[in-house]
C-alpha cells in the first residue's frame, strides 16, 4: 500500500535535477514553458510505493503546437488533428492544405519516478506577491 506524502497540490518534477517541487493547489508554475507543461501535474498526489519509489498522481496539460502545409490532405491527417488543417488554394490553381495551431488536452497520469532519491522543495503557502510593468518598479 503506498504511503501518501502530499495530496490536492500542484506538483513539477525535473527528473535531470532531482527536484519535485510541491506548490498549494491554488499556485500555478508560472515560469514553465509549453514544452515542459508534461512535467506539471495539477490537483495530485505524491507517494512513496513499498519499493521506495516516488508515484506522482494527477492531472496533466499537454500542448502541441502544429505548423504545416502540403496538397495531400490523407498524409497531413495521419500527422496533425483534423480540427488544425484548414483547405487554402495557391495562386487559385491547385488546392493547398494549411495545418497551423496549438492541440491542447488534459489527461490523467500516473507517473513513477526514474529514481529513488530526490530533492522535494514544498511550498506552504503564499506569503504576499506584486505586480509591476517594469521590473524596476518592484525594487522601489
Amino acid at each position: 500500500m503506498p504511503k501518501i506524502l502530499y495530496s490536492n497540490v500542484n506538483i513539477l518534477i525535473r527528473e535531470r535535477n532531482g527536484e519535485i517541487l510541491v506548490n498549494p493547489a491554488d499556485e500555478r508554475f508560472y515560469t514553465i514553458a509549453h514544452e515542459e507543461m508534461g512535467s506539471v501535474f495539477f490537483d495530485a498526489t505524491l507517494s512513496l510505493d513499498d519499493n521506495g519509489s516516488y508515484i506522482i498522481e494527477g492531472k496533466q496539460t499537454l500542448y502541441n503546437e502544429h505548423n504545416d502545409n502540403g496538397s495531400d490532405y490523407e498524409r497531413l491527417l495521419c500527422k496533425y488533428p483534423k480540427e488544425l488543417i484548414k483547405k487554402g488554394s495557391l495562386f487559385w490553381l491547385f488546392g493547398l492544405y494549411k495545418v497551423s495551431g496549438v492541440h491542447k488536452r488534459e489527461v490523467y497520469c500516473k507517473y513513477i519516478c526514474r529514481y529513488k532519491e530526490y530533492c522535494i522543495i514544498q511550498r506552504e503557502k503564499i506569503l504576499s506577491y506584486e505586480f509591476a510593468e517594469d521590473k524596476r518598479e518592484l525594487k522601489k
